[in-house]
């Protein structure tokens, strides 16, 4: 009740965390879920004592000890910069709402009539026992051994299962580590070993308890799983309850029966629609869905265009498996020429990579895959228009981090704004992979690939790609993650992307130029270590482009997958601040005045104007900075401060418009909604 009561509150109120505390400006401050359960346990905890051994003398002073550890608890999570006070006492004071909710039911006497042995129900004759199910005192035995043993074996399992494997956890949804999921789960165990040895003496608390342990252990896998599957998990130790209330009830008055019933049917249908809110709560649409609808599979099961240059395009595309010739056909829409891609047979996975060259810059084009000399006509048609040679004028959009398979209108949005390519930063899905195994990674790329609103994305606008760490490895994942090799070799084999600095399993940085703009991709997860962000190789070349392109181009945009500007995170460029004061030093000494960063990762938009962005030693000026997300997930912030603010939510994307006349080069930086809300924005001037 309490869990489901707080997950709720804080999908509804986006409240920032302390910015000194270790979850420093999650929006998710208001209520504290520890309070409020700690609140439940301190009130009602007594009344189940009082239940048990059929005395009320105890309640209070139970209460009391029990109230002095909340309040402790309270001081400690202020005091750690967990919460503001405020929402810790708000949280006891939810806890307490229900808390007093649950006595007042409990302090109606009348409703205790037929209650045996209950200390708020008045004394009264035994009643004539009727029972639901006769059975006969062998059968009852029986019940009762499986009902033991299956909630014995139950919470083994889940014992044994939180110490080794950590379930409940799930690919698609690491949200908790095992700091949380082990004590949570080894709890719920511990309160279902409870029950299960109460039973032996009381069979019906015993099995109310096994349920309880059963519906938080639903509840919480709602995180993790798909609400069947939780709902299942809450059946493991639900079954043996009611085997227990099979033997108990069939010498019991009907009354007892009907409540003992109806509270294990509430706890179960508590269980369901309390996972359905929690899941959603994590991992449902964030904003509406698409009204795109899915084309029907010709030949093609999904395209994306990517590697844009002034007179080439690269296409990724998955075909029929018994396809034996494809060829990408590119048609300029302003002169009606037509160009061809080489010829390709499909690898062992129908994936083929095809690159269309001698197209003229600054046009439109329409691209078909022709398969066995067909053209096709649903998910292999786009279109695109070549880059600019020389000063020009263009617009792309950023964004990052959307759920697994999101169809969100975000997508729509961001291909009405028709932009030259997607810059897309990371979280592409948040499958969370840890194996080295490429079939895995291929079927998250499907999974994004074949949804409608994107799919339309990327057949009609070319896409720059890098990664964060949802769609490298697992949540904050680094050159360690067991997915790595996989990871690097899938990225080559499935997506469009201009030259990588390295060949072979290595990291995926590189730089190419549109206009007199270079953008420079760095890949932050996959060299990783403990000792730097990017890697020794990664480090030198990054600081060799910035330096070097600034020099030869009217503008460098930076694209950079995590945060920048902070002082305290674990998982951004605040974690290395040696190796991020060795890139400002670099860019300082160079005197580069022409840098604009693009991020992802914190799911808000923000625009720095360069206040906050300066980590040089010597202080000499910093540059812009865009956070582009979240695209299809709940928002947070990270880092800071901004000098324009920060706007955490989903449904976001960033907007960079780029107006170069040859001698200036005005960029305009926006943070806009799917519903076409400009939340932030901001123009930039460079050379002249």
């Amino acid at each position: 009740m309490g869990f489901v009561v707080t997950n709720v509150t804080k999908s509804i109120v986006e409240r920032p965390r302390p910015e000194g505390g270790a979850f420093a400006l999650r929006t998710d401050s208001f209520p504290s879920g520890h309070l409020v359960q700690a609140t439940l346990v301190a009130g009602l905890i007594p009344l189940a004592v009082a239940a048990l051994t059929g005395s009320r003398r105890w309640i209070w002073p139970l209460r009391f000890v029990l109230g002095l550890g909340v309040v402790g608890s309270a001081l400690h999570r202020v005091d750690e910069e967990l919460h503001f006070a405020s929402d810790v006492i708000a949280s006891m004071l939810l806890g307490l709402a229900l808390v007093v909710f649950v006595q007042w039911i409990i302090d109606h006497e009348n409703w205790h009539a037929w209650c045996r042995g209950c200390p708020w129900g008045h004394r009264h004759p035994e009643r004539p026992t009727h029972g639901v199910i006769h059975l006969h005192l062998s059968l009852h035995g029986v019940l009762r051994a499986v009902a033991h043993l299956w909630a014995a074996g139950a919470v083994g399992m889940v014992t044994v299962l939180s110490l080794t494997w950590g379930v409940p956890t799930h690919a698609d949804s690491a949200t908790y580590g095992p700091d949380v999921q082990v004590p949570v789960q080894l709890s719920l165990a511990g309160l279902a070993s409870v029950g299960a040895v109460l039973a032996w003496r009381w069979e019906a608390p015993g099995a109310v308890i096994l349920a309880v342990a059963g519906t938080g252990m639903g509840i919480f896998a709602a995180v993790e799983y798909e609400p069947v599957v939780a709902f299942g998990l809450a059946v493991i130790f639900v079954a043996p309850s009611v085997l227990l209330w099979l033997g108990w009830q069939h010498e019991r008055s009907m009354p007892e029966v009907i409540g003992l019933a109806g509270t294990t049917v509430m706890l179960l249908g508590g269980t369901w629609i309390g996972a359905d809110v929690v899941h959603e709560a994590y991992f449902g649409p964030t904003h509406r869905e698409s009204r795109e609808i899915a084309l029907p599979v010709d030949q093609v099961e999904w395209m994306w265009m990517g590697a844009l240059t002034s007179d080439s395009v690269e296409i990724v595309a998955e075909v029929d498996d018994d396809a034996e010739r494809v060829v990408a056909v590119v048609t300029d829409e302003v002169d009606d020429v037509t160009h061809r891609s080489l010829a390709v047979i499909p690898d062992g996975d129908e994936i083929v990579r095809l690159r269309v060259e001698g197209l003229r810059p600054d046009r439109p084009h329409r691209v078909e895959i022709e398969v066995d000399g067909v053209l096709e006509q649903q998910r292999g048609s786009g279109s695109f228009a070549t880059a600019p040679d020389g000063p020009a004028s263009f617009r792309f959009v950023a964004g990052a981090c959307a759920r697994t398979g999101s169809n969100g209108a975000v997508f729509d949005a961001m291909l009405e704004e028709d932009p030259l390519f997607y810059l897309m930063l990371g979280d592409i899905h948040y499958r969370n992979l840890d194996d080295d195994d490429e079939d895995l990674y291929r079927s998250a790329y499907r999974q994004v690939l074949q949804q409608p609103a994107q799919a339309e994305l990327y057949r009609n606008v070319p896409i720059s790609y890098v990664w964060d760490d949802h769609d490298y490895g697992p949540n904050d994942s680094d050159a360690g993650a067991g997915g790595r090799r996989a990871a690097r070799s899938v990225f080559r084999e499935m997506v469009p992307h201009h030259p990588l600095e390295l060949d072979g399993d290595a990291a995926i940085h590189r730089a190419y130029t549109i206009g007199r703009v270079r953008f420079v991709l760095t890949d932050t997860r996959s060299e990783r270590t403990d000792e730097s962000m990017l890697g020794v190789d990664q480090l030198e070349w990054l600081i060799d482009e910035l330096t070097h392109a600034s020099a030869t181009h009217g503008l460098v945009v930076w694209a950079n997958s995590v945060p920048w500007v902070g002082e305290t995170s674990s998982d951004a460029w605040a974690r290395w601040p040696e190796e991020r004061r060795r890139i400002a030093d670099a860019l300082a000494v160079a005197g580069v005045d022409n840098l604009v960063m693009i991020s992802g990762d914190a799911h808000m938009v923000a625009i720095d104007d360069g206040t906050n962005t300066d980590y040089s030693t010597d202080q000499v000026g910093g540059f812009p900075l865009l956070h582009a997300a979240a695209l299809d997930r709940p928002g947070s912030e990270k880092g800071g401060p901004y000098s324009e603010g920060a706007f955490p939510g989903s449904g976001q994307y960033g907007l960079v418009d780029i107006r170069d006349d040859g001698e200036r080069i005005e960029v305009t930086l926006t943070g806009r909604t799917w519903e076409g809300e400009d939340l932030v924005e901001r123009t930039f001037t460079f050379g002249g």
